[in-house]
């Protein structure tokens, strides 16, 4: 009895794989996307310069699409081997694990020779490391990754890792204060936080897990598809403050972007207003990038900037890739 329980079992799961390719296939080959309210917008460096997108990989790895960074995790040194923390990062830049999570979240794996820096720095072990459960916090732009990669974390070895979102400065001031064990960031730290951390004793390992571009998105129905670098900066220092003034049409504009805790919003200040300005008194701040899309979606003069996993979803530009639903399915099941 127990044996053909057994095989029912095996039956199902192979059934629900199959409708789960089924489904992808279905998604991947439909002629047009699910229709969206927002759209992704091109970037040039100046006016005579080719137009990129972040959809571009080849430009984001370049950094022909003036967007690109890295997203970051932070440790104190590099965790001895076979702590639980030295464990997480080697799964973490493993290529068919974390890596691939990394890109079923939307956004971009390392460069071959980032990857291989990383695990080189792993190797050169220099702290006693945890062998239990852990905590890491800080970007929600990196929620998604964090989250896949915990899940499997824990159905591959048993440790849990705990989550806490609250934007990139809250994790790295938690970090500091060794309320977390890792910090996830989708900016690099701070001159100041590094003297703060080293203050508190700790010495920061920065590792390098991913890619992303920071998309512009507007409405769909706004006409503008390409924006110049100085057009972006106009908007969002509130120079322009109508879309006729930059090609579009007579529109007022309504900014969305994040709030100060946010890595991106510091790194698309760095990267945008390169004046060393503030943002427009005008823009209305998010704590997170899902928040976004929505209001852009449902404002005619509207535009934001988020992750590009984010802005892929927005858009409809991408959808689950099978493994994600095999995987989705098989956690239904109970058999991850």
């Amino acid at each position: 009895m127990e044996k053909k329980n057994m095989y029912l079992a095996v039956i199902a799961v192979i059934v629900i794989i199959i409708a789960a390719i089924g489904a992808a296939l279905v998604l991947n080959n439909k002629s047009e996307p699910q229709e969206k309210n927002a759209k992704i917008v091109l970037l040039k460096k100046t006016s005579s310069s080719p137009a990129y997108s972040p959809l571009d990989q080849a430009a984001v790895y370049n950094g022909s699409y003036s967007l690109s960074r890295y997203l970051y995790l932070y440790t104190d040194g590099v965790p001895s081997n076979g702590s639980s923390i030295n464990q997480w990062l080697a799964f973490i830049l493993n290529t068919t694990k974390g890596q691939a999570m990394v890109s079923n979240a939307g956004f971009y794996p390392l460069q071959p020779s980032d990857l291989a820096a990383m695990k080189a720095q792993l190797t050169i072990t220099n702290k006693t490391g945890l062998t239990g459960n852990f905590k890491e916090g800080g970007s929600t732009t990196m929620a998604e990754i964090s989250n896949l990669w915990s899940q499997e974390f824990q159905n591959e070895t048993g440790k849990k890792v705990t989550i806490s979102l609250g934007g990139s400065g809250t994790g790295i001031s938690n970090f500091i204060s060794h309320v977390v064990d890792v910090a996830q960031s989708s900016r690099k730290m701070t001159a100041q936080e590094h003297i703060n951390a080293a203050a508190a004793g700790i010495n920061v390992t920065e590792w390098k897990i991913g890619v992303d571009g920071i998309s512009i998105i507007v409405n769909h129905d706004n006409p503008v598809t390409t924006l110049t670098l100085a057009q972006l900066e106009g908007i969002y220092n509130g120079t322009y403050t109508n879309w006729q003034q930059v090609g579009g049409n007579n529109v007022a504009i309504t900014l969305f972007g994040r709030d100060s805790a946010s890595g991106t919003y510091s790194s698309f200040k760095d990267l945008v207003l390169k004046q060393k300005e503030n943002y427009s008194a005008s823009m209305q701040q998010a704590n997170s990038n899902a928040l976004i899309p929505p209001q852009v979606e449902d404002n005619a003069g509207g535009i934001g900037y988020v992750g590009i996993g984010f802005a892929k979803e927005a858009s409809g530009t991408a959808s689950q890739a099978p493994s994600t639903i095999i995987a989705t399915a098989l956690v239904l099941m109970g058999k991850q």
